[in-house]
Formats: structure tokens, C-alpha cells, sequence
């Protein structure tokens, strides 16, 4: 059996999917239906920053946020610690934290 996604991480690909253009919560509501919970989205949009670590910027009119967009679609890529000998020398081609 598949496993299914999380709410966030169908909002991340519709929200990658019209990347770099914004996209406003009658399009959520219009793509995801019944599967997205209103009232929530805030919290999805959270959980991508949070959690996949990708920047996501809204966009404001007056205090009313009227859509969302990816600022960069890249996601952040944790560095891999590097591997050093007894000496602290880098041994590894990766780079050190």
C-alpha cells in the first residue's frame, strides 16, 4: 500500500507546480477540494518552511494575504558534515559545517 501524503505536501506541489507564480487560496480550494481544510492552510504553509525548508513568501493587500508564491524553488540542502583525520585535517571532499 502507497503511502499517502501529507496535507502540506499537497499544498508544496501545487504550490511548486505554478512556481514562480503566486497562487491564492480559491486555487488551493479549487485543486484540493474536500482533501484541504480552509482554515488550516496557514499551517500547511508553516510545515513547508518548517520542514522542507523551502522560503515561501505571501503576498499582502493591505493586511489581507491574497496569495502565496515559492521565492526560491530550490530546497535548502542540509551540508553533510566532512570527515576529518586525528589532526583535523579534511579528508573528504564535501565540506566541513
Amino acid at each position: 500500500m502507497a503511502k499517502q501524503k501529507k496535507q502540506y505536501e499537497l499544498v508544496l506541489d501545487i504550490l511548486l507546480e505554478a512556481s514562480p507564480e503566486p497562487v491564492s487560496r480559491e486555487q488551493f480550494e479549487a485543486k484540493l477540494g474536500v482533501q484541504l481544510v480552509a482554515s488550516r492552510l496557514p499551517s500547511y504553509l508553516w510545515d513547508i518552511k518548517n520542514k522542507s525548508k523551502i522560503p515561501v513568501e505571501s503576498i499582502k493587500e493591505g493586511r489581507k494575504v491574497i496569495g502565496w508564491f515559492i521565492s526560491d524553488p530550490k530546497p535548502l540542502v542540509p551540508v553533510e558534515k566532512a570527515e576529518h583525520d586525528a589532526d583535523g585535517v579534511h579528508v573528504t571532499g564535501k565540506a566541513s559545517v
